[in-house]
């Protein structure tokens, strides 16, 4: 009987099986522990050394996180290009007030990969499914795994709630997404129904807008003192506002 060889090349993050001459029942299981994101060190690589000047924004931030479904779960910060935005989410994603667990996402066309609706899934699934302690789900076709990401989305704010604590969506960089123009949009991914206790924080220039499937600002942002990358302080027009599904902009 002539020999028979096959061959795997390249990094696999799955179970791999090679046989031949089967027979009767086979179940594949993985035994891959808990996914483990590295996502706070890219993270790391956009938060400045130290952030100066903006307690006043780190607190309405903390406040808004930390107040009672009551007020609404999104929360969009607004302003113009080189305002600080990226500067600001990154630093409240690596110090977070206590009782608060963010899962971030920022678009950047800046690094390879990390601008697309296909990335922040991605992303975000290895953040919620570390929060979880559970594996990466595996096999999942492309026409699951964005569903996955909703429903695990939902768990981890369950879990978060269960502890005491308040699990937080941020996304810095809406303008920057590749397919903003689109239904296929990061912005069209976020919950419209968002879970109990969970907080959506997103961030972009005022233009472009969000597209109109996904939440909608729906007031009139407040204007915010903005410090420029030359250390002056410019009045613009920046803020955050609420807003929620299926609702317009304001002018």
């Amino acid at each position: 009987m002539p020999e028979h060889r096959n061959r795997v090349t390249g990094p696999m993050f799955q179970p791999v099986v090679q046989a031949r001459d089967i027979q009767g029942s086979v179940h594949v299981t993985s035994a891959t522990g808990p996914a483990r994101s590295r996502y706070r060190e890219q993270v790391r690589q956009i938060a400045p050394a130290e952030l100066v000047g903006r307690e006043t924004e780190l607190a309405e931030l903390a406040d808004f996180c930390l107040a009672p479904d009551e007020v609404g779960a999104y929360r969009w910060w607004r302003a113009p290009k080189r305002a600080g935005k990226s500067a600001l989410m990154s630093w409240f994603t690596l110090h977070p007030p206590p009782g608060v667990r963010v899962v971030s996402f920022f678009v950047t066309g800046r690094l390879a990969g990390q601008d697309h609706r296909g990335a922040f899934v991605d992303v975000v699934l290895e953040q919620l499914a570390e929060l979880l302690a559970e594996p990466l789900p595996a096999f999942l076709p492309e026409t699951t795994r964005e569903a996955h990401l909703v429903g695990m989305l939902a768990e981890a704010a369950e879990l978060c709630r269960s502890r005491g604590e308040r699990l937080v969506l941020l996304v810095d960089g809406l303008d920057e997404d590749r397919g903003s123009a689109g239904p296929h949009s990061i912005a069209a991914l976020l919950p419209a129904h968002p879970a109990a206790g969970l907080r959506v924080v997103v961030s972009g220039r005022p233009n472009p807008p969000p597209p109109g499937t996904s939440p909608r600002c729906c007031t009139t942002p407040r204007t915010t003192a903005w410090s420029t990358p030359g250390g002056t302080c410019a009045n613009t027009s920046a803020g955050a506002c609420d807003y929620g599904p299926g609702q317009q902009d304001t002018p």
